[in-house]
């Protein structure tokens, strides 16, 4: 018949301070009092064994059990094994697809220089169209700017301002009454509240407000017409180019 061997007191503090660090928890204050007793220490010696106790732990979940060490080695050894076998074939395939590559990356960049070697040629043989064809060709130019690019970037114009509007920090300083005025003069509309001499103006937000989403909701019909007449002025200016410049382009 064995004997159960009775710890002692040092073995059941530490025992203890194992368990609660592992917990997370708090030791109680007869459980301080306890350990402190057990183990001849301080309550900030405690604190610092406490702390070690933490360490303790945290590195014997990484450490694991001998079996799972023994087992991680051998996880090592066989990837070891499989890394020597299949090196040189990756290393060969690796190379191979290198290669492709910098082939691919040097066909592109001479396709490309090649492009613009050519756009360039056609813009220089379009200078050298005879005056009559580039006359003819400005005022092409001039009528599509006046039909189309005209309100493009009026179109432009009046959605950086709706930006402008919405990004601005509405208070009553200067600089943004000074901004909400200029949009005063061009709208017409009213705004800020001035006071008398010696008073502050400020601003109505809410018919600030109503301005803003009144113009918000213009935003997708600005967009449709800036997006729809530089299309429109582009296609003009490419005709124009092939009908007026192009008589020595191939």
């Amino acid at each position: 018949m064995t004997t159960k061997t009775k710890k002692s007191k040092i073995e059941t503090a530490e025992e203890l301070l194992q368990t609660v660090a592992a917990s997370g928890e708090d030791l109680t204050f007869e459980q301080r009092v306890e350990c402190c007793n057990a183990l001849g220490c301080s309550d900030s010696e405690l604190d610092k064994e406490l702390r070690r106790f933490g360490r303790i732990v945290q590195q014997r979940k990484v450490a694991g059990t001998r079996q799972d060490r023994d087992k991680q080695d051998e996880e090592v050894r066989r990837l070891f094994k499989a890394l020597n076998d299949r090196r040189p074939e990756l290393e060969k395939q690796i190379a191979k697809l290198q290669s492709e590559l910098a082939k691919l990356e040097q066909d592109h960049r001479l396709a490309a220089k090649r492009a613009e070697e050519m756009e360039a040629a056609v813009d220089n043989l379009r200078t050298l169209a005879p005056k009559w064809r580039v006359a003819e060709f400005n005022q092409r130019k001039r009528a599509a700017t006046r039909k189309y690019r005209e309100k493009a970037l009026q179109a432009a114009t009046e959605l950086d301002r709706i930006e402008a509007c919405q990004n601005l920090t509405v208070d009553d300083g200067q600089k943004c009454i000074d901004f909400i005025g200029t949009i005063e003069n061009t709208t017409g509309k009213k705004f800020i509240e001035r006071r008398g001499f010696g008073h502050r103006s400020t601003v109505n937000r809410a018919a600030w407000q109503a301005y803003i989403d009144q113009q918000v909701a213009r935003i997708p019909k600005l967009e449709e017409i800036h997006g729809e007449n530089l299309d429109a002025y582009n296609e003009a200016i490419d005709a124009a180019e092939v009908e007026c410049l192009d008589v020595y382009v191939d």
